[in-house]
């Protein structure tokens, strides 16, 4: 969860990491954090890194689809002001919700609970991914 985060985020900077990425939410969606709660929260996520660490890149990738459908709308929501906060400051938004997103909600060939990934939704994640890492 973001507040989760938020409490350990000097244990991300200390080390003061080339980059950073983030990738939370969906577990605050899950638990009907609101909206608004979740975007402020990144933003104290976001800033702290900043401030902390300042020379490391930071890349905020999209939430992903669920199975419950009823959490898309709020999910797409976040996606959107998370992209546009991103595009505001300069900082990567990597958008894999779609590459996950079939018949309404999470590619059920993604995943073994209709929310965590199985073996071959962590494999598509880390393609999707690998060309930020080794940039």
């Amino acid at each position: 969860r973001t507040t989760d985060v938020l409490k350990r985020i000097d244990e991300a900077t200390e080390s003061k990491p080339k980059k950073i990425f983030l990738e939370i939410g969906i577990n605050d969606i899950g638990t009907g954090v609101p909206e608004d709660s979740i975007i402020s929260n990144y933003t104290k996520i976001l800033t702290a890194i900043k401030e902390q660490s300042p020379a490391s890149a930071i890349y905020v990738q999209s939430l992903f689809p669920s199975s419950d459908k009823t959490k898309i709308a709020a999910i797409e929501n976040c996606n959107k002001k998370l992209e546009d906060y991103c595009k505001k400051n300069n900082i990567r938004f990597i958008n894999l919700y779609q590459a996950f997103f079939k018949d309404g909600g999470i590619d059920t060939g993604m995943t073994f609970d209709g929310l965590q990934f199985n073996g071959k939704g962590y494999t598509m994640w880390k393609q999707l991914i690998e060309l930020y890492v080794n940039e």
